[in-house]
């Protein structure tokens, strides 16, 4: 059951970015598909907010995060990304 477990971003093609009070920001290329933010909020138990991301840097990440270059940690309120090549990802502006 866990945030950053990295076969479930996979399947949800979502990334838990962070919480912040009782929101769970959530990265999504595809911010009609309710099931990747169900499975967070579920997991977490704080409400969704997608953050819209390009499908072409949410499919790079999870290729980093399956050759190991990427580390995972969900720590109190915050889910740390760690790319071991200096890479990032980045989201745009637009919260749901």
């Amino acid at each position: 059951g866990d945030l950053a477990d990295l076969k479930r971003i996979e399947e949800l093609r979502a990334i838990p970015l962070f919480v912040r009070g009782p929101r769970i920001f959530i990265a999504v290329a595809d911010p009609t598909a309710p099931q990747s933010l169900e499975f967070f909020a579920h997991k977490s138990g704080k409400r969704p907010e997608p953050v819209l991301v390009d499908d072409a840097q949410l499919s790079a990440f999870i290729a980093k995060a399956k050759g190991g270059k990427v580390e995972m940690a969900l720590s109190d309120e915050e889910l740390d990304f760690e790319l071991t090549d200096g890479g990032d990802i980045h989201a745009d502006a637009a919260v749901f």
